[in-house]
């Protein structure tokens, strides 16, 4: 079972056997799969979620607490990209799964839960390592709100996200000394113009990676 928003309920576990999880959760409710909600991709929670956290550009908030939003969705595509690539096109599905003898379901379901775990934690690191830039662009993003009450929040979110896309989709390693995955895309921001200027603009390769990204249109900010 994967949970990436149990914490905010007080299930800290993202990865959990399917048995352990139903003992624990209270209520359970179906929702689309990621990336599917009707002509909105971000789905319409998460769509609700971000905009709200801009409707307010004067607001107190602080630039992590605009991030929050933010980076949960950078997470969950982050996470949805590596699990199609990496679970989806590798093991079996999931009703082939369960027509298999015992020893081969177990060696299965162990190696699912190893990868999503894997998976899980890659993202998260990423976005450990790139949360400076993330909290960043929030507050770009909100700048841009407080000089143009008239804006459309749902499409300078988008710019916003977009050019974070630039990091998730871009090449990572992972440091032989300290075994943290570096940003080797966001070493070629800070040291070549010429990407830089792209990684603004939004037209980097990488960056149409997130070209389906869809917010609420037409709603906008009046002072």
């Amino acid at each position: 079972m994967i949970d990436l928003t149990g914490a905010q309920y007080g299930w800290y576990d993202p990865i959990t056997e399917w048995s352990t999880y139903k003992m624990n959760c209270t209520e359970t409710s179906r929702i689309p799969p990621f990336g599917i909600d009707g002509d909105g991709p971000l789905g319409s929670r998460a769509q609700s979620m971000l905009v709200s956290t801009f409707s307010e550009p004067w607001s107190d908030r602080t630039d992590m607490q605009r991030a929050i939003p933010m980076f949960n969705e950078c997470l969950k595509r982050e996470f949805n990209k590596a699990f199609v690539q990496q679970v989806v096109s590798k093991f079996p599905r999931g009703s082939d799964v369960l027509k298999l003898p015992g020893p081969e379901f177990e060696a299965v379901e162990k190696g699912l839960l190893s990868k999503t775990k894997e998976i899980t934690n890659n993202a998260a690191e990423k976005i450990d390592t790139i949360l400076g830039v993330i909290q960043s662009e929030a507050r770009i993003a909100n700048r841009k709100l407080r000089e143009s009450p008239g804006a459309d929040t749902g499409e300078v979110l988008k710019q916003s996200l977009t050019k974070l896309a630039a990091f998730f989709n871009g090449e990572w390693s992972r440091d032989a000394l300290t075994g943290r995955l570096t940003s080797i895309s966001l070493k070629r921001f800070m040291e070549d113009l010429d990407y830089a200027d792209k990684y603004m603009d939004g037209i980097l390769p990488e960056q149409k990676l997130w070209g389906d990204l869809t917010l609420v249109k037409g709603l906008r900010h009046f002072s």
